[in-house]
């Protein structure tokens, strides 16, 4: 998990999302085809549980040669 780029814990990302005022702004979740799929519906019930609903889900294309 990283938020910005910096790495951060599950308690973490919960802190920081709890703290997000404005629950207008965006919220893009950027996932890649690793990603347990479980983790994936922990950080969606976290966002939801903090009333963000402006959500993007961006995933990685896979580059075919």
């Amino acid at each position: 998990l990283a938020i910005k780029g910096i790495e951060v814990s599950f308690e973490s990302l919960e802190d920081n999302l709890k703290a997000i005022k404005n629950k207008e702004n965006p919220v893009i979740v950027r996932i890649d085809k690793k990603v347990q799929y479980e983790r994936v519906v922990k950080v969606l019930d976290l966002l939801q549980k903090y009333n963000l609903t402006n959500l993007a889900l961006v995933t990685n294309e896979d580059k075919k040669n």
